[in-house]
């Protein structure tokens, strides 16, 4: 799970860091669990406005926007 995403620029970024990892310990021989779920922490508000794109791009999502009530 990674935090603070605020745009999904930043999501595909992670994505792209992950499978040049992933391709690394290929070419070494090194294991992995290929079932590895990638989340995200939803924190600022432009990930909540946002979090139905972001859903789309990531196997599932903390939110932790607090509402203050005025």
């Amino acid at each position: 799970m990674f935090p603070m995403i605020s745009r999904l620029e930043q999501v595909r970024q992670i994505k792209e860091i992950i499978a040049g990892l992933k391709a690394e310990l290929d070419a070494e021989g090194i294991a992995y669990s290929d079932s590895i779920q990638f989340g995200i922490m939803v924190e600022t508000p432009a990930a909540a406005v946002m979090s139905d794109v972001l859903a789309k791009e990531v196997d599932f999502f903390l939110s932790l926007i607090h509402i203050s009530e005025p």
